[in-house]
């Protein structure tokens, strides 16, 4: 019943705003808040539009961009359309000429989120001359002159004077700054400022933690010597007196780790730790990453326990929760990290449903999957838990998998693994370790097994394989050549940001000699031929770094020398060995060995992958027959390539031809008065209907060395021997020729 009062009475509330011609903008907004809290139809709709006419209407530019920026939080975006935000902005504008100027240097009419266009407007409203600014390069500045026919506005930074930027540059680069903001001290006076450096260091730094974003101390350094308020000769004077003070007194923590930030403390300094002044300063703050940084050290500064925040009271708890649901609804898709730590603290806090829906943002994780953006003019579709992982900083990953696993387990677990082939390497490697720990390591078996077998791993997968070796062996994963083709085609595209990092990881594994010997020795003579090849083509080198890599590989294995000089590949294997056979014969072995490795063998792992879903394998007859079957394979492997190693293909030609032996046609004249031709090639050709016979039989054997005219003894078909005459030794003819190419 008191929640329809409620409604009832925040109605009644509405509708008396309506009707009082000097109601501020404060006042709607905090109507507009409670309607939204209690429920109250049309609140982001017919009422807020009422807020903004009635704002217009007292020509109150400032509070029409905040009942704007209401508006462009909670309105759902799928309601509305570019152009009414278009319009809204109008109707903030007015008949002000310098307004509408910039509501279109904001963005509005174009596709982009309104609350950043929102967020534009007010900046670019907020920069007049005068006004106290940052740039993240050049670092303090102030408006000297804001030309809105040119759309220009001209700033004086203390190391780049008079710099003209286009409106469109300064609201992607610039933020404003309050007069009470430190740099804005130094500037306003500069020998107030020289004294406090000089007598009270442990303030300088309080009000820089305070009012800065999260800094290292060494950002901290650069920023107060770029900002001439602490010269670069005295810093280590004056960083020891303040941190001796900060020390003692606890309004700072200054961490042991030179890498981690520095924050404001509970207690101590009361007016800079987080008190009331801290409070009244967030629930100020419109800024996403600023208020972000805010609440995330506000929990940490106040344990780990399950309700980090019930010490506070409820005003402080009130604005906490306001500002977490704040960075929730604020965020975009773009900004998914954002969104999701803001999720967490949500959690943190048990805010209800009316307050943050953080409940749907984690359904919608777990079980929307996907939605549609465009980029350069494509239809894209992207997964939220994908972009949320990639975008998440690595100290958040494990704990956000963690609390999702907590909402909803097996939801989560079957999500991560349809996702674990999109993911980023060190999300992969989070996902994994999650999976592993929950029992679910066979059904990532499959989806590597899988992605393998269809030739198409991404490199994350790939280097995740190569840092967990035993796994390959474990999960019955295809031998090291066929990882190094995938690496190389990956190595060939062109990546950026953390997918980058990860190509240059795999990069550096063709630089390391022991896992070329790996990979390069279990190749046949050919394969490395065609494997070495395509490094000197591969597009994933240049220059130098080819030329050490190719330096490598020579040094392991010499006769690829040929490669690159260009001499003959059948020569240089003729010349590195006497076991030859004509290239048809290799060829045809090689299909032999590419069949086992790319089918025979794969099929075999998916057959031993779905005996091991069986259970109990000491009992699994078809385990049992699958795993007899891979040491068959294997061994046919081992055996194939073992051959290919010896035997070398050659087309014969440099042999002598006026001795009977490999790559001569010789005719031997029998006892009886018949007479055969026999082609007498190498190791591994044989055909019957050609007269063709291998340079290993006993006839071929019988034959070598001798001229025509001699008289030999070879074998005859009753298992003994026959002297015939070898009526003539030749060359051999085109047809075999042709044959065995």
């Amino acid at each position: 019943m008191s929640e329809t009062v409620t409604m009832e009475e925040t109605k009644a509330l509405l509708e008396e705003l309506q009707g009082k011609a000097e109601a501020t903008a404060q006042e709607w907004l905090d109507a507009l808040d409670a309607g939204l809290k209690a429920g109250v139809p049309g609140v982001t709709g017919e009422w807020a539009d009422a807020a903004q006419t009635a704002v217009a209407k007292l020509g109150d530019v400032d509070g029409g961009m905040n009942v704007l920026m209401w508006r462009a939080i909670h309105t759902p975006a799928s309601e509305v359309t570019p152009d009414f935000w278009l319009n809204a902005a109008s109707r903030v504008a007015a008949g002000n000429a310098r307004l509408n100027a910039l509501k279109m240097e904001a963005g509005f009419g174009r596709p982009l989120a309104a609350r950043e266009c929102v967020k534009r407007f007010k900046l670019l409203h907020a920069l007049h001359k005068g006004a106290f600014c940052w740039h993240r390069i050049w670092g303090f500045g102030v408006v000297a002159k804001c030309d809105d026919q040119e759309r220009v506005i001209v700033i004086d930074f203390t190391t780049h004077p008079a710099c003209r930027m286009p409106m469109a540059n300064v609201v992607q680069s610039i933020s404003l700054l309050p007069e009470d903001h430190l740099l804005v001290q130094n500037y306003l006076d500069p020998e107030g400022m020289q004294k406090r450096v000089e007598e009270d260091p442990a303030s300088v730094v309080r009000d820089a933690v305070a009012c800065m974003p999260p800094m290292t101390a060494k950002q901290l350094q650069e920023r107060l010597v770029k900002s001439n308020i602490v010269d670069a000769a005295s810093w280590k004077a004056f960083w020891d007196g303040a941190r001796k003070v900060l020390k003692k007194d606890g309004s700072v923590v200054i961490p042991a780790k030179a890498a981690d930030t520095l924050r404001m403390a509970e207690g101590g300094a009361g007016e800079h730790a987080h008190g009331a002044a801290w409070f009244a300063q967030l629930a100020k703050d419109c800024d996403l990453k600023s208020v972000l940084a805010k609440l995330r050290e506000l929990v940490a500064a106040n344990g780990n326990g399950e309700d980090e925040l019930s010490h506070l009271d409820a005003e402080s708890k009130r604005i906490a929760a306001n500002r977490i649901a704040f960075v929730v609804r604020g965020a975009t898709r773009v900004q998914h990290s954002f969104r999701l730590q803001g999720v967490m603290l949500a959690a943190k806090m048990d805010l209800a449903e009316s307050e943050c829906a953080w409940r749907k943002i984690v359904a919608e994780l777990l079980e929307t999957g996907q939605y549609v953006v465009w980029e350069e003019g494509q239809k894209v579709v992207k997964d939220y838990l994908v972009e949320g992982l990639h975008e998440l900083p690595a100290r958040d990953l494990g704990p956000f998998l963690r609390f999702l696993d907590a909402q909803n387990p097996e939801l989560l677990r079957s999500r991560l693994l349809d996702i674990l082939k999109m993911l980023n390497f060190t999300p992969l490697q989070e996902a994994l370790k999650m999976l592993f720990e929950v029992g679910k390591e066979e059904e990532c078996r499959k989806v590597f097994a899988d992605e393998m077998a269809g030739r198409r791993m991404r490199q994350e997968m790939l280097l995740w394989v190569l840092r967990n070796p035993s796994k390959m062996q474990d999960w019955d994963l295809p031998q090291p050549e066929v990882i190094a083709g995938m690496m190389i085609d990956e190595l060939e595209q062109s990546y950026a940001g953390d997918r980058l990092k990860t190509q240059k990881e795999l990069r550096k594994r063709f630089e390391e000699p022991e896992w070329l010997q790996t990979v390069i020795g279990s190749m046949t003579l050919s394969r490395r031929v065609d494997f070495f090849k395509r490094i000197n083509r591969s597009s994933a080198w240049r220059g130098l770094d080819r030329q050490g890599i190719q330096a490598k590989i020579i040094r392991l294995y010499p006769d690829l020398q040929s490669v690159i000089t260009g001499e003959s590949d059948t020569a240089a294997a003729a010349s590195s060995s006497a076991l030859r056979t004509s290239p048809r014969s290799f060829r045809e072995r090689e299909e032999q060995l590419n069949k086992l490795v790319n089918e025979e063998i794969p099929a075999n792992a998916r057959e031993i992958a779905v005996a091991r879903s069986y259970g109990d394998l000491r009992e699994n007859f078809e385990y049992k027959a699958a795993k007899d079957m891979q040491a068959v394979l294997r061994a046919r492997c081992n055996d194939l390539l073992s051959q290919m190693e010896k035997v070398r293909p050659s087309d014969f030609a440099d042999l002598p031809k006026d001795v009977a032996g490999m790559g001569t046609s010789v005719m031997l004249a029998y006892p009886d008065g018949h007479e055969e031709t026999y082609h007498i090639l190498g190791e591994w050709d044989h055909d019957d209907e050609r007269h063709v016979i291998s340079s290993m039989t006993r006839l071929a054997k019988a034959v070598a060395g001798h001229r025509a005219g001699e008289e030999v003894e070879v074998p005859s078909g009753n298992s003994e021997s026959v002297k015939c005459m070898l009526k003539s030794v030749a060359d051999l003819p085109a047809d075999i020729v042709e044959w065995m190419k």
